[in-house]
């Protein structure tokens, strides 16, 4: 057993989570989170099945002290890195969605372009066989 209280409210705090929204993701009651945060020790297993829900090692920084407020930092940084995940992922959908529809405006470009040159070979064809002067096929 250690002493955690102050450890585990200024994690939560610094991570704007809620003791609600804790227990949401602990999948316990409110009322047992706030036992945990009231307490002076609590197990292991549960400080650490907090660290992962709040994305921080409560336990290193249990054993780093108190008055190292270097989790928070990191804390911060891993929020921002996944924002910027989220943004390029939207980014990619969006190119993506670009790409399919280039990709698509191409292919009908192509088909038209296929269409307009069968029909302009077709329409020289019946125009050289209209005019008996002309033996061969005219591409001009």
């Amino acid at each position: 057993m250690i002493h955690v209280e102050k450890l585990v409210k200024t994690a939560a705090i610094n991570c704007g989570v809620t003791t609600k929204e804790l227990s949401r993701r602990l999948g316990v009651s409110q009322s047992t989170v706030e036992n945990y945060v009231k307490r002076s020790s609590m197990d292991v297993e549960i400080l650490q099945r907090i660290s992962d829900v709040l994305e921080v090692n409560l336990i290193d920084r249990y054993l780093k002290g108190l008055d190292n407020p270097g989790f928070l930092v990191v804390t911060q940084d891993l929020r921002e890195a996944r924002a910027e995940i989220h943004n390029m992922q939207l980014e990619l959908e969006q190119l993506a969605c670009e790409n399919f529809l280039l990709k698509k405006e191409i292919t009908k470009m192509r088909t038209a372009f296929n269409r307009n040159t069968e029909k302009t070979v077709i329409d020289r064809f019946v125009y050289n066989n209209r005019n008996p002067g002309t033996n061969r096929l005219q591409l001009a």
